[in-house]
C-alpha cells in the first residue's frame, strides 16, 4: 500500500498553476448568470421555463455533487494528475458547447458535463494543494486560492455580463479560457510522490493503530459548507431578476454587482493569514456570516442600486473570511491517506448547496417576491453565525480541557 507525502518542491509556477486551475470551479455555473433572463425569454415556449432557466445555471452544481467522491477516490487510488487534465480539457469543451446548441434540453446536458468536469477538477486541484503545502504555507495557499476563485469569479462574471449584453450565448464562450491552462497543467504540475506506508510498531513490537479520523468534526463543516452555498447562490440565482424588476434591466449591471461581492472577498482573503493570528475561529465564523446576512439584509430591505452594491461588497467581506476559515479547517482534518475523499466530500456539500438553493429561494420569491428571498437569507446567515460560533467555541474549550488533563 501507498500514500501520498507532502512534495518538496511547490515553487512559484505551481503555485501560479494551482491558483489559475482552482479558478474554474466554485464559479463555474455562475458565468453564465447575466444571461439567465434573456435565455428564458428565448426558451419561452418550454413548459416550467421558469424553473429550467435557473437550472441551467445551478445543474452543473448537481453532478459536481453527485461525482464529487468518485473524483476523490479517484485522486487518492489512482493520482491527482490526470483526473486534472481530463477534466479541464472537458470544462472546456462541454461549457463552450452551449453557445450552438438551440434546444434547451441540450444546453442542460452540457451543462450536466460542466458539473462531472468540474467535480475532477475541483478535487484534483484542492487535494494537490494539500499535497505541496503543510502548516502556515497551507494557510496562506488556501487563502489564497479563495482570492483566486473570487478574482476569476470577478473576470468570468464580468465578461459574462458584457458577453450577455450581446447576446445571451456568449457568456459560453468564456469556457474556454480553461483550454489555454491545459499546456501549463502538463508541463508544471508533477504528480506528487508516493511512499510506502509502513505501519507503526511500539517499544512491544505491536502494531500501532493510525490516528483515528475526527468525522464530526469533518462532517460539522460539510453542513456549514453546504449552507454557506445554499444561501450564498441566492446571488447568481436571483439577483439578476431582481435588478431587472427594480428597473435595472441591463445584464452588464448584473455582472457587475456580482462581481464586487466576489472582488470584496477575494481583497479579504489576501490577508486572512492575518487575520487566522489576530482573530479566534470561533470569532472568525461569527464574523464572516454575520456579515453576509447584513449584506443579504441591505439588498432585500433598500431596493435601490446603491443598497445592492453596498450590500454585495458587505456580503463580500464576510465571504473572505468564511471560505478560507472552512477550507483550512477540513484540510487540517484531514488525513493525508484520506485527503482526496474528504476534499470530494467537500465539492459535494459545497454543490449540493448550489444545486438546491432554487428550492430554497423560489418558493419565497413566488409568494412574497424577489426582495423577500434575501430578507429570509439574511435571517438564516445570522442563525448559522450564532450557532456555528456557539459550537466551534465548545470544541475549542472541549479541546483544551483534553489538552491540559
Amino acid at each position: 500500500m501507498s500514500d501520498f507525502r507532502a512534495a518538496p518542491d511547490a515553487g512559484p509556477a505551481i503555485r501560479l498553476v494551482l491558483l489559475l486551475t482552482s479558478t474554474l470551479t466554485v464559479m463555474a455555473g455562475a458565468t453564465i448568470a447575466p444571461s439567465l433572463p434573456a435565455l428564458r425569454e428565448h426558451f419561452s415556449d418550454y413548459p416550467n421555463v421558469e424553473y429550467l432557466a435557473r437550472f441551467v445555471l445551478t445543474l452543473p452544481a448537481f453532478f459536481v455533487a453527485t461525482c464529487s467522491p468518485l473524483a476523490g477516490y479517484i485522486v487518492d487510488r489512482f493520482g491527482r494528475r490526470r483526473l486534472l487534465i481530463a477534466g479541464v480539457a472537458l470544462y472546456g469543451v462541454a461549457g463552450a458547447s452551449g453557445a450552438i446548441f438551440d434546444s434547451l434540453p441540450a444546453i442542460l446536458l452540457s451543462r450536466a458535463l460542466l458539473g462531472i468536469a468540474v467535480a475532477g477538477v475541483m478535487t484534483a486541484a484542492t487535494t494537490l494543494i494539500g499535497d505541496y503545502y503543510a502548516g502556515l504555507a497551507r494557510t496562506k495557499m488556501m487563502a489564497w486560492r479563495t482570492t483566486a476563485v473570487n478574482g476569476g469569479g470577478v473576470v468570468f462574471m464580468s465578461l459574462g455580463g458584457v458577453l450577455a449584453s450581446l447576446n445571451w450565448r456568449g457568456p459560453f464562450f468564456v469556457y474556454l479560457l480553461a483550454l489555454l491552462l491545459l499546456p501549463l497543467i502538463i508541463r508544471y504540475l508533477k504528480e506528487p510522490p508516493r511512499t510506502s506506508t509502513v505501519q507503526a510498531l511500539n517499544a512491544a513490537g505491536a502494531p500501532i493503530a493510525p490516528a483515528p479520523v475526527p468525522w464530526l468534526l469533518i462532517g460539522m463543516l460539510y453542513l456549514l459548507t453546504f449552507l454557506y452555498s445554499w444561501i450564498f447562490y441566492v446571488i447568481p440565482v436571483q439577483l439578476p431578476f431582481y435588478l431587472r424588476e427594480i428597473g435595472l434591466a441591463d445584464p452588464g449591471v448584473a455582472g457587475m454587482a456580482m462581481a464586487v461581492v466576489l472582488l470584496s472577498s477575494a481583497v479579504v482573503s489576501l490577508v486572512y493569514a492575518w487575520i487566522q493570528t489576530n482573530i479566534s475561529l470561533p470569532m472568525r465564523y461569527f464574523l464572516g456570516f454575520g456579515l453576509m446576512a447584513l449584506g443579504y439584509a441591505l439588498v432585500g430591505l433598500y431596493a435601490d442600486l446603491a443598497a445592492v452594491f453596498l450590500g454585495m461588497v458587505v456580503t463580500g467581506t464576510g465571504m473572505g473570511i468564511v471560505m478560507p476559515a472552512l477550507a483550512v479547517s477540513l484540510m487540517d482534518a484531514a488525513p493525508a491517506r484520506l485527503r482526496g475523499r474528504v476534499m470530494g466530500g467537500n465539492s459535494t456539500a459545497t454543490f449540493v448547496g448550489h444545486f438546491t438553493s432554487p428550492l430554497f429561494s423560489q418558493p419565497i420569491v413566488a409568494a412574497f417576491g424577489l426582495g423577500a428571498a434575501f430578507q429570509v437569507s439574511a435571517a438564516l446567515l445570522l442563525v448559522v453565525a450564532v450557532v456555528a460560533t456557539a459550537v466551534i467555541l465548545r470544541r475549542t474549550r472541549t479541546a483544551r480541557l483534553s489538552a491540559a488533563e
